[in-house]
């Protein structure tokens, strides 16, 4: 995800320092994850692990989306921003939910309904989803291949 806007927001040496910070992040966080798999380390292989990771690039997106709407007032920097405040949104509200107790009430509940904080973020990821495909693909413009590697 950080290349794809490093490709839509940024050009030159922004988009080379953004493209190896994603490609060296991205080992890290496969080596961390095999490591959580074959030790076993829980906290290795969670949501809230996955959480704690991309926070630092999901800041980034919001402050290189947000300068850029300040600057050039571009629809795609604006719907931009409501991407990664729909991501934001569905981190919350899953912690929320999760925090609450809220699956367990409704599982001892009358009518014992299963829903659990996954269910949450799912349903709020699928709203994420057709955000994206329907009203953010239409703002999309990318930087040529050449800029990156020419």
């Amino acid at each position: 995800m950080l290349i794809a806007v490093a490709y839509s927001c940024t050009d030159g040496i922004w988009l080379k320092i953004l493209t190896l910070y994603a490609v060296a992040s991205s080992r890290v966080c496969i080596v961390l994850v095999v490591i959580g798999g074959l030790l076993p380390v829980r906290s290795l292989i969670t949501f809230e692990f996955m959480v704690f990771i991309s926070t630092p690039i999901v800041v980034l997106f919001f402050a290189l989306n947000g300068w850029r709407y300040v600057m050039y007032k571009s629809p795609m920097d604006l719907a931009l921003l409501c991407t990664w405040a729909l991501m934001l949104f569905s981190m919350i509200f899953y912690w929320i939910y999760d925090r609450l107790g809220i699956a367990r009430k409704l599982w001892t509940g009358k009518k014992r309904i299963w829903f659990s904080e996954n269910d949450v973020l799912h349903i709020v990821l699928i709203v994420w989803v057709i955000y994206i495909s329907v009203v953010l693909v239409k703002h999309i413009e990318d930087y040529s291949v050449s800029d990156l590697f020419g």
